[in-house]
């Protein structure tokens, strides 16, 4: 349904590791302010819980973009312009939601609507330079 790339391990580790990634780049704002917007909370704990639901959401998302390509016959790895580049970012951005109090002032007003359309115009060029790096390394069998 979802591919041979899609496991119920790689869900929980990514989600975990997302989680411990977002504590750890936010560790330094928290310790100097609890008021910065560079933080992914206030708290430890609430910084670990938003980065989980965002990499929960990237996850998900990448699974929705598997689906629909296994839906239109493409096979694993096959390149799907757009739809490989934003699947993830939909899916993080669509389940921040859940966490309007957080998600709100971050992408979707004011200002930060700047910030939402440096994701969407940086997406593409970061998306294939991880790439080529895991296809580099061996971690990855195309560099798409």
């Amino acid at each position: 349904m979802l591919g041979d790339g899609k496991t119920w391990r790689g869900l929980v580790g990514g989600t975990a590791s997302g989680a411990v990634l977002g504590l750890l780049l936010s560790a330094p704002f928290l310790l100097l302010s609890r008021d910065s917007t560079w933080s992914f909370g206030k708290s430890p704990v609430e910084a670990f819980g938003v980065s989980a639901v965002l990499a929960l959401g990237a996850l998900l998302g990448d699974m929705g973009g598997a689906f629909l390509k296994r839906r239109m016959h493409m096979a694993r790895g096959t390149k799907a312009r757009g739809l490989d580049q934003y699947d993830f970012v939909t899916g993080a951005l669509l389940l921040s939601v859940t966490i309007r109090d957080w998600s709100v002032p971050r992408f979707f007003s004011g200002d930060a609507l700047l910030g939402l359309l440096a994701i969407i115009v940086i997406t593409p060029a970061l998306h294939r330079a991880v790439n080529l790096v895991g296809y580099r390394m061996g971690k990855k069998h195309e560099p798409w």
